[in-house]
């Protein structure tokens, strides 16, 4: 997540700020998916 711009805390937790734009968002969750993806053999399966 860091190597897309985004920092995280510690524990995982993140905070968005109200006044973000639909691009902000698009950012941020490509940024989740790639981050997902690139550890999928370490996720667990729900």
């Amino acid at each position: 997540m860091l190597s897309g711009g985004l920092y995280l805390a510690r524990r995982g937790m993140v905070a968005l700020s109200l006044p973000i734009d639909d691009a902000e968002c698009a950012r941020f969750v490509a940024a989740v998916e790639e981050f997902c993806a690139s550890r999928k053999p370490l996720l667990a399966k729900a």
